[in-house]
C-alpha cells in the first residue's frame, strides 16, 4: 500500500480517537488492522474508516445513532452514510474473519507459551482445582517456595492473559500455574470471582500472607497514595473483604484488628473503611477508638448518623437541633425506619444499606436513645 494513502488512513483513524478509546475487546484498532488487507484504493480514505467505526460500534451494540453520527462528523462522512454502509458489507465478513483468526493465534500461543512451563516444571497434566479448601496447600507451598519478583510477574501475566483471551477453563490453568507461583496475590484474587471458591477465608488469607511476604519491606515504608502504588491494591482489597466476613459473622475483634491494619496503609481511606470499622470498635468496647474514628469521617450518612447518635447518648450536654436535621437531610430514609418500624430496606441506596447493616441493631438496643430520636422525628414531622 502507497505510504501516502496509508497516512491519510491514519489520519481519518485518528480524529476518531476520542469517539473509541473506551472500547476494548475489540478496539477500534483491532478492527482497523483486520480491515486493512481489504482497503480498496479507490475507496477514499474517510469512507473506509467511517466504515471499520460502523463495524466496532456494531460489534458492541451500540446503536446509539446520535453517537455515530457525532463520530461521522468527525471524519465529515455523515452525508455519505449510504456509500458507508454498502462498504461495510462489502468488508464486513473478512473483518471478522480476520479477528477471529487473530483471536484463535493468540489463544494458542498463550497455550503453548503456558504449557512450555507447566512442563519446564514437571506438570504434563492439570491438577483439578478441589472442592474444598482449595487453597489450604498454598500456606506450605509460601513456606517452602522462594520469591522470584520476576518469576511472579511472568506467571501473573500469563493468568490475566488467559483471563482476557476467554481460555476455556482459564480457572484450572492459573490455579496450577499459582501451585508453581504460590506468591503471585494478583493472579489469586481472580478466584474471589470463582463460584466454585467456597472458601473465601481461606483465600483472603493466603493472599494477604503472599503480599506480606513479597512486599515485606515495602510494608515497613511510608507509601503515599498505597491503594494505587502498583498492584498494592490488591492488599488493602484482601483486608477489607477479610474483616467484613469476620464482621458479619460476629467476630469484631478479628475485624477490628484487620480493619486497623488496612487503615495503616490505605492514607486515602479510598474504601471507606474509617465507616467500616466504627461498629467493631464499639461492639469491643473501644470507645475511645470510635470517637477518634467518628471525628476523622467523611462527610456523608456515617459522619451525620454517627454524630446525631454521638450526641443523644452524651448525657451531659443537650443535642444540637441542627445535629439531628443534618442526619435526616443526610438520608431522610434512615430516619423514618429508626423511628417508624418500617422496612423501607429495599428502598435504600448501596451507601444506607451499609450503615443499617451496621447500625439499626445498635440503635435498637438502645431505647431510651432512640425514644429521643422519635420525639424528635414526629415533632419535625407535626410542625
Amino acid at each position: 500500500m502507497d505510504r501516502e494513502v496509508l497516512d491519510r488512513l491514519i489520519t481519518q483513524y485518528n480524529h476518531l480517537i476520542d469517539y473509541t478509546i473506551l472500547i476494548e475487546d475489540p478496539s477500534f484498532l483491532d478492527v482497523f488492522k483486520a480491515a486493512l488487507p481489504h482497503y480498496d484504493e479507490e475507496i477514499k480514505p474517510n469512507r473506509f474508516i467511517g466504515a471499520v467505526f460502523i463495524i466496532l460500534c456494531e460489534l458492541h451494540d451500540i446503536d446509539n445513532d446520535t453517537f455515530i453520527d457525532d463520530g461521522l462528523r468527525k471524519i465529515r462522512t455523515v452525508s455519505y452514510k449510504n456509500e458507508i454502509y454498502s462498504i461495510v458489507e462489502m468488508i464486513v465478513e473478512p473483518v471478522l474473519s480476520n479477528l477471529v483468526h487473530d483471536i484463535e493465534d493468540q489463544e494458542t500461543f498463550l497455550l503453548e507459551e503456558v504449557w512450555h512451563m507447566l512442563n519446564h516444571h514437571g506438570i504434563h497434566e492439570l491438577e483439578p482445582i478441589p472442592k474444598k479448601n482449595a487453597f489450604a496447600q498454598f500456606y506450605i507451598l509460601q513456606d517452602e517456595t522462594e520469591i522470584d519478583v520476576e518469576f511472579i510477574d511472568l506467571v501473573e501475566d500469563m493468568i490475566f492473559d488467559l483471563y482476557d483471551a476467554k481460555v476455556e477453563d482459564y480457572e484450572t490453568i492459573a490455579y496450577n500455574l499459582l501451585k508453581l507461583c504460590p506468591f503471585a496475590h494478583s493472579g489469586m484474587s481472580l478466584f474471589l470471582n470463582v463460584v466454585e471458591i467456597q472458601d473465601y477465608k481461606q483465600l483472603l488469607n493466603v493472599i494477604i500472607r503472599a503480599f506480606e511476604k513479597v512486599h515485606e519491606e515495602a510494608l515497613m515504608k511510608v507509601i503515599p497514595r498505597f491503594y494505587y502504588h502498583e498492584n498494592f491494591r490488591d492488599y488493602i482489597l484482601a483486608l477489607e473483604s477479610l474483616a467484613l466476613l469476620h464482621k458479619w459473622e460476629g467476630d469484631y475483634e478479628a475485624a477490628k484488628e484487620l480493619y486497623q491494619k488496612a487503615l495503616k496503609y490505605d492514607d486515602l481511606d479510598i474504601l471507606h473503611i474509617k465507616e467500616s470499622i466504627l461498629l467493631p470498635l464499639l461492639a469491643t468496647g473501644d470507645f475511645e477508638g470510635f470517637l477518634d474514628v467518628s471525628e476523622e469521617l467523611k462527610e456523608g450518612i456515617f459522619k451525620r448518623y454517627v454524630e446525631l447518635f454521638n450526641g443523644l447518648i452524651n448525657a451531659y450536654e443537650p443535642l444540637e437541633y441542627e445535629t439531628y436535621e443534618n442526619a435526616y437531610n443526610a438520608s431522610p430514609l434512615i430516619m423514618e425506619m429508626l423511628c417508624t418500624q418500617k422496612d423501607l430496606y429495599e428502598e435504600a441506596s448501596a451507601k444506607e444499606r451499609k450503615y443499617l447493616d451496621d447500625f439499626y441493631g445498635v440503635w435498637q438496643m438502645q431505647k431510651d436513645v432512640l425514644e429521643h430520636l422519635k420525639e424528635l422525628y414526629f415533632k419535625r414531622t407535626v410542625s
